[in-house]
């Protein structure tokens, strides 16, 4: 009697033997197929992706051919191991840079640890305790992409042989992780870049004439901390909490009035030609309206009761195209010496793109 197997028809006593030979090819090649498994679904580009189906087309065509040609079990395996160690180092390769554009070494990660103890990072950090009128969302996105840079750097091609992710960080391919090189050192810059952003609303706020006569509430030694500001044009080197109080306090009885740059474009461009007194009376209007929307929410149901002045303070909020803290005193300012159209839609740029 016989049996039929891979179409091919097997004497009954060689059967068990064949079983055998399977099992040895199975078990021989397990560690590979169960690794190929594991990153056949991963980003890993169409050109490995491609290695991977063609190993699998190989293993079924080697696996139905043992018990011919001479082919059994061990050979066959050997053979089949080749063919998928290769593309295992392919993996290992590709994962491995990945890892290394995506994971701090030992050296930026010191880069990183600095700059979170830094002066700079710790003085953004006070500041935005004042964020009535400074976009606090801007540091926290920069915290945010701080804390994405994560540190590892004890892998080795070598330990990737038997796992195909980092054990250490657990770091995927197509995670979304941020490329490192240089990271740490733009960070940097772009809270420099803050701070300066920062300086220049604190001080177009606090010389805002309206505010700045609010200063004669103020204790001597806030007044003294305000002034040492103003004059030098640059924050204390170490903003503590005197500071910010004395600031809050100054704008202590002040609403923000949130002015959406594109509506206000719209406003002021439809103003039409007119003579300089006609415009500046049309200015106050308009500022006047922004003023008394403001009032009305601020006194309908369920709205902060706390007086204040709404007819002062536009910041950027979360709609709004500004990019800077400006007051309606400013605005009207701004446009009294600018009586043509054009030069209407050029103040309006550079409220909207300053």
């Amino acid at each position: 009697m016989g049996k039929i197997v891979n179409n091919k028809a097997f004497p009954t006593k060689d059967l068990l033997k064949l079983s055998l030979e399977y099992d040895e090819f199975k078990n021989a090649c397990a560690d590979n197929v169960n690794y190929l498994t594991s990153i056949e679904l991963l980003p890993v580009g169409d050109a490995l992706k491609e290695r991977i189906e063609t190993a699998k087309a190989i293993f079924r065509k080697i696996r139905d051919g043992i018990g011919t040609d001479g082919l059994y079990g061990e050979t066959a395996a050997a053979k089949m191991n080749d063919e998928m160690s290769d593309v295992k180092n392919a993996y290992i390769d590709l994962y491995f840079g990945e890892h290394k554009k995506r994971r701090l070494s030992a050296a930026e990660y010191k880069g990183k640890v600095a700059l979170m103890d830094s002066a700079v990072f710790a003085n953004l950090k006070r500041l935005s305790a004042i964020e009535e009128i400074l976009p606090v969302s801007k540091l926290k996105a920069l915290e945010g992409d701080l804390a994405a840079l994560k540190i590892c750097y004890e892998i080795t091609p070598e330990t990737l042989k038997s796992t195909h992710i980092c054990p250490k960080c657990g770091f995927t391919l197509g995670g979304g992780d941020p490329l490192v090189k240089g990271a740490v050192d733009r960070i940097e810059e772009r809270l420099d870049i803050l701070t300066d952003e920062w300086t220049t609303t604190l001080l177009n706020t606090i010389n805002d004439p309206l505010v700045f006569e609010q200063k004669q509430y103020l204790t001597a030694e806030q007044q003294k901390a305000v002034d040492g500001f103003v004059t030098g044009k640059k924050l204390p080197e170490k903003i503590d909490q005197f500071f910010i109080t004395a600031v809050k306090a100054l704008l202590e009885g002040f609403d923000a009035v949130t002015v959406n740059g594109a509506e206000l474009m719209d406003i002021l461009i439809a103003l039409g030609a007119c003579d300089a007194d006609t415009f500046r009376r049309k200015i106050d209007e308009v500022v006047a309206g922004l003023s008394k929307g403001a009032a009305q929410h601020k006194n309908s149901p369920g709205a902060n009761s706390t007086t204040s002045s709404c007819d002062v303070w536009a910041r950027r909020g979360t709609e709004s195209l500004f990019r800077k803290s400006v007051s309606l005193t400013w605005i009207r300012q701004r446009f009294a010496h600018s009586g043509t159209r054009q030069s209407r839609v050029n103040v309006c740029r550079s409220l909207i793109w300053n």
